[in-house]
């Protein structure tokens, strides 16, 4: 979804019959929102699955822009999950702080971790484990 941001031309989404719950429509409704989002119509109809309450799929996972700190589990084969290190590596960049020192108390169970880079997009390549 990162890579659609920046592209003004991008008008008319349809995602109607997608099982993306809470966490997925808060991601598309942030995407909806940003400046930079060309998106004027949007169509999502059965999109969502169980209790609407904020984060109920996994609440410890919900991100919030205006306090993005707190601990995290995140699962790579998540594509929420993948959203949210991407999201939590956005701010790093926002705010001019280095991800090594905005990540403490790392443990990785696939290997080394390394931080996240960019593309030569621009957009931030994400492990999928």
């Amino acid at each position: 979804h990162s890579h659609r941001e920046h592209h003004l031309n991008f008008r008319d989404l349809n995602i109607s019959d997608n099982a993306l719950g809470v966490n997925g429509l808060r991601s598309i409704l942030r995407l909806l929102a940003r400046d930079t989002s060309g998106l004027v119509k949007l169509q999502m109809e059965h999109c969502a699955q169980g209790n609407l309450e904020a984060g109920e799929e996994d609440p410890r996972q919900v991100f919030s822009v205006t306090s993005p700190g707190g601990r995290y589990s995140l699962d790579l084969s998540r594509p929420y999950h993948r959203a949210l290190l991407r999201m939590l590596h956005k701010t790093c960049e926002r705010f001019a702080c280095k991800p090594q020192l905005a990540f403490q108390d790392l443990v990785s169970h696939s290997g080394p971790y390394h931080h996240l880079k960019k593309d030569e997009q621009g957009l931030w390549v994400t492990p999928k484990q």
